[in-house]
């Protein structure tokens, strides 16, 4: 089966795999009363405080202080096996320092975009929290291993085991024994640990007060996110609008269709020039899904080239663009006949979106199968590069060039999104600041519907205006191409959202996302605050709406609401924000890997094995994704390479030719998400069931896979297994 599966430790524990429905949402609050609503807006502020990067470490710090005082309190536990005072001092004193961190932390992170000195806190402030959220995680696995163990334990005597739960309750009262590896040694280790982390956080703690940074509750900044919406498989109307750029659609469309009349034979390239935001992609869009443009081409396709012009691969995805199929092929010769194939005697449309090359001899190789096409076949690209708009131009053919929206169509853009659903006429403070703020977004419309997204869920003119006297319109970095005002939308995000947010930095600027792998990559590495009984993986469902509502994703195109995209001046901001804490390597080899805690590798001129086993043994431990793309081909990871990543999190190895994991894999306690999808897989080492906080194994297309092995069904904490053999 391909679907997706959410299975239940008892279900597999009893070896069955059980689907579990999702809850009902929670009621919305009640609106009976004014005291009613505040309340609930104060625990709205309150879980805005508490989402934070910060409050895994504070959720986990609470439950071992209940643990410990459990402990104290137990009359069974054994002599030596009751955790030291210190321990619950050192605990109480933490999270009394998460509190006072947590408090400043919005104040923080909107400061460190222009203020170094902050930014070096935050960075050190993380540092800290990732090893502070190692040492607990380490203390919530040997608790999973330790009834594991029991419950093998009950599965092989279950009569010896239940005398030995009566004979605990007659002496203490209580069925709760501590578990079997609770020693001294245990304890001590523990208490060490612990108050190792309380002094890096009374340091940190210290250092907030230096750099002067102000408490806030959240409320001004973020005022109701949260509760975006419903969404719906409807296209809002208005994203079908060409708003603008009527005469150059019209342009456009013509020009193609009149391609076949002309008496030049040779292949059509219009190239569509703009700065980064103004609208280039739009326009295509529109162009490409024009009714006339289906109706005069009968093949048409869509590639995202991005900076990275890669003949082999370029070619491939036009390949596969064209035809909807996948290609296996990894040498240029035979795609390039493949593709020829295709294009005899057939009139297409073909656009390259995102541009980079400046190279003529890269885009006449790329070029030479396209002209075997039928007459009035046609290319479009987009480009911020003058340059690389010349180079693709056809003789004859002009270029078309977008200048910056006016700022009638612009405000009607920011309008449409800030007010939507509202009659703007009734918010005329709001308005007014409102046409201050486009007028700032400088006639580029994405920044007009980025900052409209953001501000639809603010009510409070303090809000607006707060974004309009931001210093951040003073935002100044023109090597990274990141706009003022697509940064205020980042820094405005709740602190929930801006994590998703830069994770996604790992995948290409032309990725196609999908919900569900979001959500369980955003699961497996805690990013996800539960509230009440729903599920995590629902709530992470919602966090991927409010990203599309504030227009950080948007859909592929109107008739597809399963996948969506990013733009590249999005994926920028992203990228921006992630700093060295989340890398992608392309072609270029690892910049700072002393602060690289998730990393992604696409790269083919590079050999994987060597790479990994190249990195300080301090970053390879620190990492926590480790997410393989289009690599090298890579045969197996040894097991010394393995445990040195000891620290992940999630491990993405679809679509690689491995054939068998080390049995080391079963050391990597931490580890949350594992896909194996797509590879040579044949057999799961038993230590798989040593990976006690696994939620997720993915196994789609192990066509090498003919059984699933018992082991698996050891794995209490598996959320979600997918397993088929073919597609």
């Amino acid at each position: 089966s391909d679907s997706l599966l959410r299975v239940s430790p008892k279900a597999l524990l009893s070896s069955g795999l059980v689907v579990l429905p999702s809850p009902a949402s929670d009621p919305p609050p009640s609106s009976a009363g004014s005291a009613t609503l505040r309340n609930h807006r104060q625990q709205q502020q309150q879980q805005l405080m508490a989402s934070t990067f910060l409050s895994t470490i504070h959720q986990r710090t609470r439950e071992l202080n209940k643990w410990v005082q459990k402990q104290e309190g137990s009359s069974s536990s054994a002599p030596g096996s009751t955790p030291p005072p210190s321990l619950k001092d050192d605990l109480d004193a933490l999270q009394r320092l998460l509190s006072r961190i947590e408090a400043v932390l919005h104040d923080a992170e909107e400061r460190e975009i222009l203020d170094d000195s902050v930014r070096l806190w935050l960075r050190d402030l993380r540092k800290v929290a990732y090893d502070a959220d190692d040492v607990l995680d380490e203390y919530e696995y040997q608790r999973l291993r330790d009834e594991a163990q029991a419950r093998i334990q009950d599965q092989v005597s279950p009569d010896v085991a239940d005398q030995k739960r009566k004979s605990v309750e007659q002496v203490s009262g209580s069925t709760t024994t501590p578990p079997p590896s609770v020693d001294a040694l245990y304890w001590d280790t523990i208490a060490s640990k612990v108050k190792k982390i309380r002094g890096d956080f009374e340091e940190i703690s210290e250092q907030r007060l230096s750099l002067g940074l102000r408490t806030e509750d959240g409320r001004r900044r973020h005022g109701n996110s949260g509760h975006p919406p419903p969404t719906s498989s409807v296209i809002d109307v208005f994203q079908a609008q060409m708003l603008g750029r009527e005469r150059e659609l019209d342009k456009l469309i013509n020009g193609l269709l009149l391609s076949d009349q002309s008496s030049r034979s040779d292949l059509s390239v219009i190239p569509v020039v703009g700065m980064g935001g103004v609208g280039k992609t739009t326009l295509v869009q529109h162009v490409y899904n024009h009714p006339r443009i289906c109706e005069g081409f009968g093949l048409r396709g869509w590639v995202c080239v991005s900076t990275h012009f890669d003949l082999t691969v370029l070619t491939k995805r036009i390949f596969e663009s064209f035809t909807s199929t996948a290609c296996d092929l990894t040498e240029l010769d035979p795609i390039q006949r493949k593709l020829i194939e295709v294009l005899k005697g057939k009139r297409f449309l073909l656009v390259l979106d995102d541009v980079w090359n400046e190279e003529g001899e890269l885009w006449d190789k790329l070029r030479a199968p396209l002209v075997y096409g039928e007459k009035g076949s046609a290319v479009i690209s987009t480009t911020r590069s003058a340059i690389a708009a010349r180079i693709m131009q056809t003789s004859g053919e002009s270029i078309c060039r977008l200048e910056c929206l006016s700022y009638d169509s612009c405000w009607t853009i920011f309008q449409y999104y800030a007010f939507h659903g509202l009659n703007s006429s009734d918010s005329r403070e709001l308005v007014e600041i409102g046409q201050k703020i486009v007028k700032r977004c400088g006639g580029l419309p994405l920044a007009a519907r980025a900052l409209g997204s953001m501000l639809r869920y603010e009510s409070e003119v303090d809000s607006w205006e707060n974004v309009l006297q931001s210093e951040i319109w003073d935002f100044d970095d023109r090597k990274g191409g990141i706009l003022p005002a697509l940064m205020l939308s980042y820094v405005h995000l709740p602190p929930h959202l801006k994590r998703c947010f830069v994770y996604c930095s790992l995948f290409s600027k032309d990725h196609r996302f999908q919900k569900d792998e979001l959500v369980l990559l955003w699961v497996a590495q805690g990013f996800i605050q539960c509230k009440g009984r729903r599920q995590v993986e629902d709530i992470a469902a919602t966090y991927v709406d409010e990203l599309i509502h504030r227009s950080l994703f948007q859909y592929r195109d109107s008739e597809d609401t399963s996948t969506f995209v990013m733009h590249d001046l999005i994926h920028d901001l992203a990228q921006y924000n992630s700093r060295s804490e989340y890398c992608r390597i392309e072609r270029e080899v690892l910049y700072d890997p002393s602060h690289t805690r998730h990393l992604s590798i696409a790269t083919r001129s590079h050999d994987i094995a060597e790479l990994l086993a190249s990195l300080p043994s301090s970053t390879a431990g620190g990492l926590r994704t480790l997410h393989l793309f289009d690599v090298k081909e890579i045969r197996g990871l040894s097991n010394m390479l393995m445990s040195n990543l000891r620290g992940l999190r999630t491990l993405a190895l679809s679509d690689q030719h491995i054939r068998e994991l080390p049995d080391s894999v079963g050391e990597l306690k931490h580890l949350r998400h594992l896909d194996l999808s797509g590879t040579d897989i044949a057999k799961l080492p038993q230590t798989l069931c040593n990976l006690h906080h696994l939620h997720t194994l993915l196994l789609r297309r192990c066509k090498h896979l003919d059984t699933l092995p018992e082991v698996v069904l050891k794995l209490a904490n598996l959320r979600c297994l997918e397993y088929s053999r073919y597609l």
